[in-house]
């Protein structure tokens, strides 16, 4: 089993900010401490 971690700064303003997750395998997003989804 493999965790990664990252961060990174969003844009100032009200720009969308968008994942892509395409390539993940089984696993699970979470974002501010909330899930996003899993696969």
């Amino acid at each position: 089993m493999t965790w990664y971690k990252t961060t990174f700064n969003t844009p100032e303003g009200t720009y969308s900010v968008v994942l892509d997750l395409q390539g993940l395998g089984k696993g699970q997003a979470w974002v501010n401490g909330k899930s996003i989804g899993r696969t």
